[in-house]
This record gives C-alpha cells, structure tokens and sequence, in this order.
C-alpha cells in the first residue's frame, strides 16, 4: 500500500452548482485556473483540467459540470452533464483515485439530496459507498461559529439525510476553507485530503462508468418525460378527435377500415412509448393512457 502513495493521483470534483466545487479545485492547485459559477453567466459544456505537484506527487484535477443548473432546461442540462462526465472519464484512461463529492457547509437541502441521487445513477449506486469522499466547503463559516466544537464532533452530531450520506460514504470527509490565504492551512488540509484518498484505494474506472449506463438512461428519460407526456397527450387528443367524427355511414366496410387505421395510430403510439420507456417504467402513466385509448376503440368494433 505505501508504495502506491507515490503514484499520482487523479481526483474528479462532482456536485451541485454553487456549491464552492471550482473553489475546490483551486484550494487543490494552490492557484486560480479554475472559473466558478459566480464568475460567469455561461453554462459550462465541457470539463476542466489541471495538475499541481504537492509534496513530491502530481495531483491531476478535473472540474466537473454542475448539477441542477437553473440557467437551462433539465434535459438540456441533462445532456450537457452526462457529455462532460464522459469526456471526463475519457481524459482520465488511468481512472480517479476519488469522486470528490462537494458540499456546502451549513446547508444540506432537497435540492443537495436530489443532486446525489442524479450523481448515483450517473456514476453508479455504489459510486459514493466506494468512490466519494465529501468535501464540506465554506469552512470559513465552520470556524466563525462560536461552538466550540472540532469538525469530527459536528460530522456526528448532524441528523437526517446529511448523516445518512456521511454513513453511506463511511464518514470520509474532510473540510476545506476555500478563502483561506494562510499557506500554512492551505497545506494542511490538502494533505488531509490526500491522506483520505490514499487510504480509499478504490479507483473510479471506465468499467464502472459502463456498468452505470443503465442509470444514465434512466437519467436522459427523466429529463425528457415532461415532453414526452405532452407529445403523448398531444396524440391521444388527435386520435380521440377522429374516432368521434367516426360515424356509421352505412357502409360497415368503410367503418371497419377507418376503425382499423384510427387502432394501428393508436398501437404505433403505444409502441413509441414503450421505446422510449426502454424498460424504466418511468412512463406507466402515460402508457396507461394509450391502453384506455386503445380499449374504447376496440369497444366501438362492437356498435
């Protein structure tokens, strides 16, 4: 094992947008190469990279995409998140020795617990039990309180989903002040960042990520079921309105046949949706609703 502390390392930040994750990277790299969200007004597309050397090991940092950004719509956020973190893995053939898991100090929202549920399906439900470590930042806010108490001691005391996601991830976490100009504090909290990384020994590869790919599509068919649902409503209104202009005109033939063209739109519905369910269940309702539309054109072969 000690052997392998010389070996590079490769670190990957991943977390919800504002929460201080390029701020991370640059406490990391000792150096502003990184952009942060309150920087700029752009939606990042694509990943950041940059290396540092820190007491005789090369630390390559990868700045992931945020997730939940607000200043696109969720599937395009979607999409834009899940090319990053392949073009992420790609830049990185040797893996990442941690999934840095950045959260803000003082605060651990729906919006942070949804976030984690999107980066578990990305990257694995086993990613943040053997890949995370949970970086708290503002640590500047933790040290203003007048408590009294270390870091560990406040790890502990949390409750709720926070505690849950520190058990989960078998309390692996540090703090980092990302403000701090104090070199002293700088180093030592990089160091007890890179002590907990190397006694993770678990590297995030391209074999996890593939092994994940259900996830990803189970992510993609989120993002799109709200449009998917007005398409599907959109159709089922079309095909409704031409079974109601369906009237006997005498002729049974022509009513059969009409009826018979008016089921086959239903059915090829039907199986549009069941192909772009891809065997989620994310759509029942909405396949449910072509099933019902499907039984009261079969009910008016018997009028």
């Amino acid at each position: 094992m000690a052997s392998s502390h010389q070996k590079d390392i490769n670190l990957l930040l991943i977390g919800k947008t504002g929460n201080g994750k390029s701020a991370l990277g640059n406490s990391i790299l000792r150096t502003v190469l990184f952009v942060s969200t309150s920087s700029t007004t752009s939606v990042t597309t694509s990943i950041a990279e940059a290396h540092t050397d820190f007491n005789g090991r090369r630390i390559n940092v990868v700045d992931g995409p945020g997730v939940g950004d607000t200043r696109v719509d969720n599937e395009l956020a979607t999409v834009l998140v899940l090319e990053a973190m392949n073009e992420a893995i790609r830049s990185s053939p040797n893996g990442y020795n941690a999934l840095l898991l950045v959260v803000r100090f003082g605060r651990f929202s729906n919006e942070d617990k949804d976030t984690v549920d999107f980066l578990k399906k990305l990257f694995g439900v086993e990613s943040v039990k053997q890949n995370c470590i949970l970086v708290i930042t503002h640590g500047d806010d933790f040290e203003s309180e007048e408590s009294g108490e270390g870091f560990e001691e406040w790890c502990a005391a949390q409750q709720g989903v926070f505690q849950e996601l520190l058990q989960e991830c078998h309390h692996r976490a540090v703090l980092f002040n990302n403000k701090t100009k104090d070199k002293s504090t700088q180093d030592r909290q990089l160091k007890a960042l890179i002590e907990m990384v190397d006694q993770l020994d678990n590297v995030y590869t391209d074999e996890h990520f593939s092994k994940a790919i259900p996830g990803r599509i189970h992510l993609m068919i989120e993002a799109r079921r709200p449009i998917i649902s007005f398409e599907t409503s959109f159709e089922i209104q079309k095909i409704t309105e031409k079974l109601e202009r369906l009237h006997f005109n005498g002729n049974p033939a022509n009513r059969t046949k009409n009826l018979d063209e008016i089921f086959m739109e239903a059915l090829e519905l039907q199986d549009l949706l069941d192909a772009q369910d891809a065997q989620t269940g994310l759509l029942e309702n909405e396949k449910t609703e072509v099933k019902i539309l499907l039984n009261e054109i079969t009910s008016k072969y018997t009028l």
